[in-house]
């Protein structure tokens, strides 16, 4: 990598590996692991390599490479990154010159708003923040693509799934499928629904790596809901 990298490019990057649903901040920069980059160019290869694409037409066997293209610039955009980091006076650092593993438990209050439990966690200041992002980048991983699931249940046939991934429409796979009529939106709905019932619980990963035992999890947990049901919307609202 001959020039310098933009936090743009990094984030861009981010956001081609990892989805657009991704909270990308600085912080998420600071304590992205290549561990955890590597796991999501592995997962998205997986779903846009060019060989997945033979037998379809010439057209979306192009689209299917330029996404394999882009998925693997980024990677290699994020290891330069990563190197780069490495090198002494580097480092990533916080505000102020102190070293960022000082800023790794947060010590702010915690917001007035619902959060999902990972990030409850993090704002409770019990686990650092890089520890989130490898718990997120983990649950991602275990989650089956709605593509698979879709496979499984005998909605979409092998070759519709690579249509979906390749064609040039806005929107996440379910919103494609729906607009090329390969879905119905209550089929695309269930779908949503059936993959979230196989998300890995992310308080596993917490309890598996020693952060908490399940006795305090379980006491977060119920902390946890009764900090988000202070700020759910009324009844009748």
């Amino acid at each position: 990598m001959t020039h310098s990298i933009t936090a743009t490019e990094l984030f861009e990057a981010c956001r081609e590996l990892f989805g657009a649903e991704v909270d990308l901040s600085h912080d998420f920069l600071r304590y992205l692991q290549p561990g955890g980059a590597k796991a999501a160019f592995r997962k998205k290869a997986k779903e846009t390599h060019p060989d997945l694409a033979a037998g379809l037409p010439p057209r979306l066997q192009r689209q299917q490479a330029e996404q394999f293209q882009r998925a693997r610039a980024a990677y290699e955009l994020l290891v330069a990154f990563f190197r780069h980091r490495e090198e002494p006076g580097h480092g990533p650092a916080a505000p102020g010159g102190s070293p960022a593993r000082e800023r790794d438990y947060y010590q702010g209050p915690l917001p007035s708003r619902p959060l999902q439990l990972g990030r409850y966690l993090y704002f409770r200041g019990i686990i650092p923040f890089r520890v989130l992002l490898q718990a997120l980048t983990w649950q991602r991983a275990c989650r089956p693509a709605v593509g698979v699931i879709a496979r499984e249940l005998g909605l979409l046939t092998a070759a519709e799934v690579q249509t979906i991934l390749t064609v040039p429409l806005p929107g996440r796979f379910c919103d494609r499928a729906v607009k090329l009529g390969l879905l119905k939106p209550f089929q695309a709905s269930q779908l949503l629904l059936n993959q979230r019932s196989r998300h890995r619980r992310i308080g596993h990963y917490f309890v598996q790596h020693g952060l908490v035992t399940p006795a305090e999890l379980e006491q977060l947990l119920r902390e946890f809901h009764r900090h988000n049901a202070r700020f759910a919307p009324a009844a009748g609202r």
